[in-house]
């Protein structure tokens, strides 16, 4: 059996007990895949925001958030040795599925996975957060034993009957596994703490914010649907760490199992949220390391033998992460007086000056807030824009919103920040500066794609998606951003810094490209 249980006598001689080396192959090679995809999608996004000149202030977002310095990208780094890094690190996930130089592979995949984590920490989400904790774990689990493109090479298709016998310590999996359970119950259990998701409205308000892939096409019809997927995913996703402990082969295994590929590739086929949760995903093989080895190649399981398991470096840091986690959340709860959601959810960086443990899985890498979707209350934001180019001869016409804002999850995150829906603990003063930083960048990033322009005014239509405003009626708009273009340079008039609308500040800011003639000013709404 692959999970914890009962009665399991020595703890490190059971944890150590042997596995087959496949199933954890497979799981490298999947998460290699992942990884490679991954880190190809940043190096896409990099121009809008790894780029020093991109959508984010990295100077400024060092400032406002001060653990986040500690990375390999600092201020000063161009974005032509950027895109070398990223390009290094799809190749270096390439030679981690192929089974190559697996452990330096995966060393470089997680410092570049966290340097990247910390110097675009306003835009990071749950892929993010799964994909530098999954290469963490490649770094400590036994793999690049078997399923190795070089010896399949070498030695043909025999290669799998001797790979179909080798064995490993199986102390970091059955720690993996149990970091996976914990994020699982976790995450279920603080769902139960949202009003919105006890009432059955949560999930459909998720699937009408921009994080959604079709967010236009749930309507209130669907919610019948979508109370029962509420209900359904609080019912079962606190027992998902069941699937690593039942007995193998057994119906109710097989359930769990099923209920935990349903529940991701649900996820996948509904919100921009593919990484993490085909990592997630790739851990199966794992979860069915018995039911491979025993039910489908016929090999007898390894007995649980106190004197097989070997217990060295890669288990006592396994455990050691294991442990932090759990005072980490047991501290949260603690210093919370209560289970509930915190006013805000990113604790990772906000919960430094309270938490310890948050201090020390920050300086090992480790970057981890289980709470998944329990957020939705407070962070239900939505937001519509209109964009209107008015042309040198008097007409106007209206722009596609998507040409100023994109509407991809990082964008969407950014774009947040301007809309009171903040992610991290910063100081007003800050706030207002990133605001000015944000909306300046992405006039810029517009005028740099269209150098001859109008005048280009962006209104945003704001509400939020509560049980009584399902339909969105709701929304107030309010004057953004006004610029105009001249030679791809834009020439701001005027940006909004409050979310709700009520000052409207006249910004010159210095490389943005502000007419040196604009001067401050602030006008009612």
């Amino acid at each position: 059996m692959i999970g914890l249980a009962l009665g399991a006598g020595d703890l490190e001689a059971f944890l150590g007990t042997p596995l087959y080396a496949l199933p954890l192959d497979a799981f490298r090679i999947l998460a290699g895949l992942v990884s490679f995809s991954y880190f190809a999608s940043v190096l896409r996004e990099a121009t809008d925001f790894s780029s020093p000149d991109g959508l984010i202030d990295h100077r400024l977002s060092q400032r406002l958030l001060p653990p986040t310095r500690l990375g390999l990208f600092q201020p000063g780094i161009s974005a032509g040795a950027l895109r070398v890094v990223l390009a290094l690190a799809c190749l270096a996930s390439l030679s981690l599925a192929a089974g190559y130089q697996v452990k330096p592979a995966g060393v470089f995949l997680f410092l570049v996975a966290v340097s990247t984590l910390r110097w675009n920490m306003l835009v990071t989400y749950v892929d993010d957060a799964i994909m530098h904790l999954v290469l963490f774990w490649l770094i400590l689990l036994p793999v690049g034993q078997t399923l190795t493109v070089h010896e399949w090479l070498r030695d043909g298709n025999a290669v799998f009957d001797a790979w179909a016998g080798v064995t490993v310590p199986g102390g970091a999996t059955r720690l993996f596994l149990l970091n996976l359970a914990i994020a699982y119950f976790v995450a279920g259990v603080y769902k139960w703490t949202s009003p919105m998701w006890r009432g059955g409205s949560a999930l459909y308000a998720i699937l009408k914010l921009p994080i959604a892939l079709a967010p236009d096409f749930w309507k209130p019809r669907h919610l019948p649907l979508i109370r029962a997927g509420s209900y359904a995913a609080l019912a079962i996703e606190p027992f998902f760490p069941l699937a690593f402990v039942l007995p193998a082969g057994s119906i109710a295994k097989w359930f769990m199992v099923a209920s935990v590929v349903g529940f991701h590739l649900a996820i996948i086929a509904t919100l921009k949220i593919p990484f993490a949760n085909l990592a997630m995903l790739g851990a199966i093989p794992i979860v069915l390391h018995d039911e491979i080895m025993g039910g489908v190649l016929g090999h007898p399981l390894p007995p649980l033998d106190a004197g097989a398991g070997a217990f060295g470096l890669p288990e006592y840091a396994g455990l050691a992460l294991v442990c932090c986690l759990v005072l980490m959340l047991l501290l949260e709860v603690r210093f919370m007086g209560r289970l509930t959601s915190p006013g805000l959810w990113k604790t990772t960086v906000s919960g430094f000056r309270r938490n310890p443990m948050c201090v020390v899985l920050w300086c090992v890498g480790i970057a981890q807030s289980y709470r998944l979707f329990d957020w939705i209350d407070r962070r239900n934001h939505h937001a519509l824009y209109e964009v209107i180019e008015h042309l040198p001869s008097g007409s106007s016409r209206a722009i596609e919103p998507g040409e100023v804002f994109p509407r991809t999850i990082r964008h969407v995150l950014l774009q947040s920040y301007v809309h009171g829906s903040i992610w991290h603990q910063i100081d007003p003063s800050g706030l207002r500066e990133a605001r000015r930083s944000i909306l300046g960048r992405y006039a810029r990033r517009y005028a740099q794609r269209h150098r001859e322009s109008g005048r280009v005014e962006v209104f945003a239509i704001r509400q939020r998606i509560t049980p009584d405003n399902l339909m969105l009626e709701r929304g107030v708009r309010r004057p953004l951003l006004r610029f105009s273009v001249a030679g791809g340079v834009p020439v701001l008039e005027y940006l909004c810094v409050e979310p709700t609308g009520e000052h409207l500040e006249v910004q010159e800011i210095v490389g943005l490209g502000s007419h040196p003639s604009a001067g401050r000013r602030t006008a009612g709404r």
